[in-house]
């Protein structure tokens, strides 16, 4: 996605887009969407505060009173640097031990898995920019983001850099407010609306502002005539589309995407009067996994393949509990009714840990529905011969591969976690076979391999 962004802190703060935008789900990105709401807002300025290191340092020197020194000892290095913070801005600046130059610029962050985060600016690569004729002044030309002193999430390489360049005229003066499809919002930090999710979902163009749904724009539709226990669910439109499967006992759900979790929860308790027994993410990509806090903390069970136990080990802060499987033990679990399982492979597409759901009667035979939940291998779409929203062929040969080894039948209904309300979210596994040309044998649900038999 191609846009131009200025922000700009202080009194009259906002962030606007004045050419393009940043999100995925727009049918045409190339529309200019003018101001930021205020949680985006919010983060692209402490964002923009991190990167002006020249600026930041100066604002740290004005605001001394706000300003603690400090060791900070990396827990993976074990080394101990110095450091200053700023309560007022939420950031330390971490010095290296040697040059005395910034290192790093941390900020904290309350993560829906991972609890209290850290997240760092590494700054490297140090060269002179010039100043005028004669003078020169040292600025870092690598910046890595690293979360938790462990994962790199960005590693930006910068091949020059000018001192105060010229720029056209009101070139930072935001739009009129004619032109931006949003009103001018000023920056908040919100508890519900974290700087971790803004962040990742900004990053990866999925951030459309605050989810004002309820539990009347819950949509519940059932993919088989024959499964009346098996639904498939969204709150408010199709982006993300959940399974959920009713036992005597209890509720399933595959995916957790955030706040619609809430929504669920209510919706669940008032309309079925069931207790939320497990949550089964598809992997952990946060739009798919970021809420299964909320459904653990009204006691469901997180089921996930083992690879990925670590992953989940904290959330709610720990009090968790994880149920696991294999390739060679699926997660199963099932009625006198209605039987789910959840089936991960070593190979798995998209992601180390992505699985996908299976339900059946408790007991299928050949004739039978079977219903399947794949969450971004393939998105369908319902109207005949269409190949999908968003799909990847490698991907879904890979999945046809493994789907063949548990003897999936092709004529299999398959729910995808993204949908579309003209194009529907089901369609026939036979299709997926057909736009990929794969040569996919007639099994029928009485053909299953994955984890023994079914009776």
């Amino acid at each position: 996605m191609n846009f131009s962004l200025v922000v700009q802190d202080g009194p009259d703060s906002y962030a606007c887009f004045v050419n393009g935008q940043n999100s995925f789900f727009v049918e045409d990105p190339t529309s200019t969407i003018g101001y930021a709401d205020a949680y985006l807002t919010e983060y692209l300025i402490h964002q923009a505060q991190q990167f002006a290191l020249p600026s930041l340092l100066e604002q740290f020197k004005k605001e001394n009173s706000s300003l603690e020194a400090m060791s900070v000892v990396e827990p993976v290095s074990n080394l101990t640097f110095d450091a200053v913070i700023n309560s007022e801005l939420g950031l330390s600046i971490i010095f290296d031990a040697t040059s005395h130059l910034p290192y790093m610029i941390r900020s904290h962050e309350s993560h829906a898995i991972f609890g209290n985060s850290t997240s760092d600016l590494i700054l490297s690569a140090w060269a002179p920019v010039k100043i005028g004729k004669n003078a020169t002044v040292l600025l870092p030309h690598r910046f890595q983001t690293l979360y938790n002193s462990i994962n790199i999430l960005e590693d930006v390489l910068i091949e020059s850099i000018t001192i105060n360049p010229d720029f056209p005229e009101n070139y930072f003066a935001g739009l009129p407010d004619s032109e931006s499809q949003m009103p001018k919002a000023k920056p908040q930090l919100s508890a519900e609306y974290t700087r971790a999710e803004v962040g990742e979902f900004y990053g990866t163009g999925l951030w459309t502002g605050p989810f004002n749904f309820n539990t009347s724009d819950v949509v519940v539709t059932s993919p088989s005539k024959t499964l009346p226990q098996v639904s498939s669910v969204y709150v408010g439109y199709p982006d993300y589309v959940q399974l959920m499967v009713e036992f005597d006992d209890g509720v399933l759900l595959t995916d957790a995407p955030p706040h619609r979790s809430i929504i669920l929860i209510d919706w669940i308790a008032t309309n079925i009067g069931k207790p939320i027994n497990y949550v089964v993410p598809s992997h952990h990509h946060h739009d798919h996994a970021y809420g299964v806090g909320d459904y653990v903390r009204m006691g469901a069970k997180l089921v996930v393949p083992e690879v990925a136990r670590d992953f989940y080990g904290k959330v709610n802060n720990g009090n968790v509990e994880i149920v696991t499987y294999n390739q060679t033990h699926p997660f199963v679990v099932r009625d006198e009714n209605v039987q789910f399982r959840s089936v991960w492979k070593d190979e798995a597409p998209h992601a180390r840990d992505w699985s996908y759901g299976i339900a059946t009667a408790a007991c299928p035979g050949k004739g039978d529905d079977v219903v399947v939940f794949n969450a971004d291998v393939w998105s369908p779409g319902a109207e005949s011969g269409a190949d999908g929203l968003r799909w990847d062929t490698g991907y879904a040969r890979q999945w046809l591969l493994g789907a063949v080894k548990d003897g999936l039948s092709a004529d299999a209904i398959v729910v995808g976690a993204h949908g579309s309300s003209s194009l529907g979210t089901t369609d026939a596994l036979q299709n997926l076979v057909n736009i990929t040309g794969f040569a996919y044998p007639p099994l029928t649900a009485g053909d299953w391999k994955a984890g023994g038999t079914f009776c």
